[in-house]
C-alpha cells in the first residue's frame, strides 16, 4: 500500500506502507465478496432469459345428483282392529338410481302419539333381495329388531338412522319389514292409533 507526505518544500513524497496481516485478510474478503454479488446479478440476469411451460386445459367440475326411488307408492302398512299377538311382513324395495357410491339409512319421520302403544309393538328390519316374490335376506342383514317405541324416537335422521347397504352403482335393495304387536297389550290401549313415515336416504362417500 502507497502512502504520500508533503516535504518542507512542498514535494510529495512516496511511501510505501506494510499493510498488517489482519487488515490483508479482511481486504482480500472483501473483494470475494465483491465478485460473488456481481457473479450472482449476472448468474440471475442470465437465467431470467430463460422459460418453458406447459397447460393442462379444460378442467371443470360438476356435482353430483342423488336418486333413490321405491317401488311402493303406497303405504306399507295401514291395519285396523289390531289384536295382541298379531303380526304382519311387507317389502319394500329401493333403487340407488344416480349410481352414487354412499352410504343408504332407514329412519322414522313425522311420528305421531307416541306415549300410547308404540312400545308394545316390535319391529324388524331386514336388508336382502326379492326375486319372483320371494325375499332372501342378505347376511348380517338385521338392521333393527328392537321396539317401534325406541325407532320413532331415537332413529329419526340420516346420523342415527340404520341400514348397512353401500351402493358403489345403480342398484337396488330390498328391505323387508316386520311389525308384531305384543300378545300382552293392556286394555287401555284399545282403540289408539300411531302413525309415522319411513325414509331412506343416501348421502355419498368422499371420492377424489
Amino acid at each position: 500500500m502507497k502512502a504520500f507526505k508533503t516535504r518542507r518544500d512542498g514535494r510529495l513524497l512516496q511511501k510505501k506502507v506494510r499493510l498488517s496481516r489482519r487488515a490483508r485478510i479482511f481486504r482480500a474478503a472483501a473483494v470475494v465478496a465483491a465478485l460473488a454479488v456481481s457473479g450472482f446479478s449476472v448468474s440471475q440476469a442470465s437465467y431470467s432469459a430463460f422459460s418453458s411451460s406447459v397447460s393442462n386445459t379444460g378442467n371443470s367440475w360438476k356435482t353430483a345428483s342423488l336418486s333413490l326411488t321405491s317401488n311402493v307408492t303406497t303405504p306399507l302398512f295401514t291395519p285396523t282392529n289390531i289384536v295382541p299377538g298379531q303380526s304382519a311382513s311387507n317389502t319394500i324395495t329401493i333403487t340407488n338410481g344416480a349410481g352414487i357410491t354412499g352410504g343408504v339409512k332407514a329412519y322414522a319421520t313425522n311420528a305421531s302419539d307416541l306415549s300410547s302403544i308404540a312400545q308394545y309393538f316390535t319391529v324388524t328390519i331386514v336388508e336382502g333381495s326379492l326375486t319372483g316374490g320371494t325375499f332372501t335376506p342378505d347376511q348380517n342383514g338385521t338392521v333393527y329388531n328392537d321396539s317401534l317405541g325406541k325407532f320413532l324416537t331415537q332413529d329419526t335422521s340420516y346420523s342415527t338412522g340404520v341400514g348397512n347397504w353401500k351402493p358403489t352403482s345403480a342398484t337396488t335393495k330390498t328391505y323387508q319389514i316386520t311389525w308384531t304387536f305384543s300378545a300382552s297389550a293392556p286394555n287401555p290401549v284399545q282403540g289408539k292409533t300411531l302413525s309415522a313415515d319411513l325414509t331412506w336416504e343416501i348421502q355419498p362417500s368422499a371420492a377424489s
